[in-house]
C-alpha cells in the first residue's frame, strides 16, 4: 500500500458554485468593452465647453447674500472641527 501525502484532497474552487474563482474574475474585469466610445466620443464633441446655464446659476448664487444657508455653515464646521486633534 502507497500513501501519498502531497495529494490535494481539499475543495476545488468554481466547482459546484455559481460564482467565479476570484482569479476568473480578475480575467473577465481585465476585458474592456469600446463598443460604445464612438458614442462617447460624438456626446463629447456635441457637449459646449461652458454652460452657460451653469454658470448663470453660480453667479446668482455667488450674488445671493444668504447663500449658503447659514446651517449648511454651521453642519460644515461641526465636520471640520470634529476632524481637528483635540490639541486646537
Amino acid at each position: 500500500m502507497e500513501i501519498h501525502s502531497h495529494l490535494n484532497t481539499g475543495r476545488i474552487e468554481g466547482v459546484g458554485s455559481s460564482r467565479p474563482t476570484q482569479q476568473a474574475a480578475r480575467v473577465l474585469a481585465d476585458k474592456v468593452d469600446l463598443s460604445s466610445a464612438g458614442a462617447l466620443d460624438e456626446a463629447l464633441r456635441n457637449t459646449p465647453e461652458v454652460r452657460i446655464d451653469s454658470v448663470q446659476r453660480a453667479r446668482e448664487m455667488v450674488n445671493d447674500p444668504a447663500y449658503p444657508p447659514r446651517e449648511t455653515i454651521r453642519q460644515i464646521a461641526r465636520l471640520v472641527a470634529s476632524t481637528l486633534p483635540e490639541e486646537y
